[in-house]
């Protein structure tokens, strides 16, 4: 017997339905899209054009419930089955569409690039318990009007699973689905296995804006299936009790369902929303709250009595770490999403009232999506009978473990989460290094990625991929999409090289490869070093990476007349009398990755030298390094000297290695101090602009 939650009772859900079908009849619903109107005034619905309000009979209603199929499937890269809308089957995505992504080193939220996008797809493939890949995340780095198109984009270059996405505007709709053909392998091929659902949202109260009325229609036209995103706030924008934004939430979708199958009969739809208890302490809009929740199951229980595909925003969480108000709001959302049969339940990862996306929370997620698929499916009588056989055979005897019944049915009844939950002993979670849950979080995010293949996409139709979506782009002042360079972040040398190559193929400007690609793939790199996540080796190959990309790069730049626009020149060496290296050549290196011009004079560099390579080079920036006790005071003279020259009001000067502190570099006169190479190039782009 599989386990459900039932909110409401069975007259209550034809009463919310009969109210809703009424207020679509008086006050009606207000359509601000001609077309809309137009297929409405055909379906029988009596039109108020100077208030643009469709008053709707409940026979219209009825007629375009018919036609709406009350399953389908979305199907993957591979042309196979993988989600089932309709009936009971659950399964789970990330939500979409948030605008900052929690940073793993800094827990503090920023505006997601592409890089994070790209991390965020790879790991969605690797996790199992997730079904779908989602447009989770809006990227930086682009104009906002091609937004919606940069993440479908990019979620095609790297998923296998279907995707839940959504347009920002009409126009883009377009581009969007062009690319979904072209991977799909035609028009017709997409209609037959879609691969792709878009959300489309009223807004409350009864009102269905141009954009997402388009959208609707569009979508319905090409065999797209749309998925109706309801939003009734109750208390603000829709009425207090919870039973009554249920009945507004009805009304609205159902006004969806009718406009879509009018526009195309039979058209997949489903009965989706994300509806929140207004706050009235805080004034926001919480999706952990339990006011939440009960609408949610309620409205879901309401599609599911109109025989329809259901959706619902679930599994998330308000706060703003990865904490424990995060879990406990995120798995109570999951395990009543499961228990109410929700088709597919949005919000993996999400939270701060959906704005936000972690790369942890979603791997913990995952885990509670694991412990909720299993919980509905329930106890089962494996043998019959159940155990009575198998204990007068044991008898009063404890050898379950190494009886053969054990063996044959613990893969079935028992879910074995990853190492991410800990069931260990005290003792042995020491031995690990007693880590939290986001310190094991962090881990596997980073295991996973590792482990990420990407798809057999050829090369051909990537290049389809990006010049279609360059196209919208150069509309908006956008002529080259951001470069992915993910072999750099890798310390990948033949990934990197091809990666540059391609880009430079697909007609990529060799500074916007620079610009938008190296450079900020080099930051994601220091960063990662910085919070202990990479290491010296990564540090080196990922620099060296970046000098043979720039290599290759230069006689492109040469033939365009073009110069990277440098932050600064440097001149940097090890002071006299002291001859290590390792650590002022990584610096030197990092500063040049990261677009400075670069003066290494190497080790053992007299006061002099350093006095006539500013003035050679006119250098804004010094960097003396020094890893003996002894040679410390050299980097004072140094300092001294430039004064004593007139050259001090020149540059800024650095300073590190091993025993250098930062008294040390208050006592001396110097400008700044950096413990290693990541933190070095933070400080020169700090000392540059300053």
């Amino acid at each position: 017997m599989r386990p459900k939650l039932t909110i409401l009772d069975e007259s209550m859900v034809e009463h919310i339905i009969g109210e809703a079908v009424e207020l679509l009849r008086d006050p009606g619903v207000r359509v601000y899209n001609e077309e809309a109107l137009a297929l409405l005034a055909e379906g029988g619905a009596e039109i108020d054009p100077a208030k643009q309000v469709a008053h709707i009979p409940e026979a219209v209603v009825r007629k375009a419930l018919d036609t709406a199929p009350s399953e389908f499937r979305l199907y993957d890269l591979d042309g196979q089955p993988a989600v089932h809308y309709g009936a009971d089957s659950v399964q789970f995505d990330p939500g979409s569409a948030a605008l900052a992504i929690l940073d793993s080193s800094t827990q503090e939220q920023r505006v997601p690039v592409t890089a994070d996008f790209v991390k965020f797809v790879k790991l969605v493939e690797m996790l199992p318990q997730i079904d779908a890949q989602s447009t989770a995340l809006v990227c930086g780095d682009v104009p906002a009007e091609i937004g919606d198109l940069y993440r479908l984009y990019l979620a095609l270059n790297y998923m296998r699973k279907p995707v839940i996405t959504g347009a920002f505007r009409k126009d883009t709709w377009w581009t969007m689905r062009e690319m979904l053909a072209a991977m799909a392998g035609g028009s017709e091929a997409l209609v037959r296995k879609p691969i792709a659902v878009f959300d489309v949202c009223p807004s409350p109260p009864l009102l269905w804006s141009d954009l997402t009325c388009q959208n609707l229609i569009d979508c319905a036209r090409n065999g797209i299936p749309a998925e109706l995103v309801s939003m009734p706030l109750a208390g603000a924008t829709a009425p207090v009790t919870l039973a009554a934004a249920v009945v507004q939430h009805a009304a609205e979708s159902l006004s969806g369902i009718l406009i879509g199958q009018l526009a195309m009969p039979g058209s997949p739809v489903v009965w989706g929303g994300s509806p929140a208890a207004f706050d009235m302490r805080e004034g926001t809009t919480p999706m952990g709250d339990v006011g939440t929740w009960l609408i949610d199951c309620a409205y879901v229980q309401v599609g599911k009595a109109l025989k329809l595909p259901t959706h619902a925003y679930l599994g998330m969480s308000d706060a703003k770490i990865v904490d424990a108000q995060c879990g406990m709001e995120s798995a109570g959302g999951t395990l009543l999403a499961a228990l109410a049969g929700v088709n597919m339940v949005s919000g993996a990862g999400m939270m701060d009232f959906e704005s936000c996306q972690s790369f942890e929370k979603l791997v913990l997620d995952a885990e509670m999506i694991g412990m909720a698929k299993r919980l509905i499916s329930g106890v089962e009588a494996r043998e019959t009978p159940i155990a009575l056989n198998l204990m007068r055979r044991l008898g009063h005897h404890a050898d379950f473990l190494s009886d053969p019944h054990t063996c044959k049915w613990f893969g079935m009844e028992l879910y074995f989460p990853s190492q991410i939950i800990d069931r260990g002993s005290l003792d042995a979670w020491k031995r690990k290094g007693a880590k939290s849950a986001f310190q094991r979080a962090s881990e596997r995010v980073e295991q996973l990625v590792a482990r990420y293949q990407p798809p057999p996409v050829s090369s051909e139709l990537c290049a389809e991929l990006r010049t279609i979506a360059t196209s919208t782009a150069r509309k908006f002042g956008m002529q080259h999409l951001p470069p992915i360079t993910e072999g750099l972040l890798e310390g990948d040398v033949e990934q990197t090289l091809t990666g540059t190559k391609r880009a430079l193929e697909d007609g990529v400007e060799p500074l916007a490869v620079i610009e938008r690609g190296l450079v900020p793939a080099m930051r994601v790199v220091g960063e990662k070093f910085s919070c202990g996540e990479y290491f010296l080796p990564n540090l080196i190959m990922a620099a060296g990476s970046m000098k043979q990309a720039m290599q290759m790069l230069e006689p492109e730049l040469r033939s365009r007349q073009q110069t990277v626009k440098s932050p600064g020149k440097v001149v940097i060496g090890t002071v006299h009398g002291d001859i290590h290296e390792i650590g002022k050549s990584l610096v030197a290196t990092m500063l040049a990755a990261n677009g400075f011009e670069v003066h290494d004079l190497g080790v053992d560099v007299p006061v002099e030298r350093f006095l006539g390579a500013v003035r050679e080079t006119g250098a804004t920036l010094v960097g003396l390094s020094s890893l003996l006790t002894t040679t410390m005071v050299v980097q004072k003279r140094v300092i001294e000297a430039l004064a004593g020259a007139g050259l001090r009001a020149q540059v800024k000067v650095m300073v590190g290695g091993a025993p250098v502190t930062r008294q040390w570099t208050q006592d001396i006169g110097a400008d700044g101090y950096a413990e290693n190479a990541a933190d070095a190039v933070d400080l020169a782009l700090r000392l540059a602009a300053s």
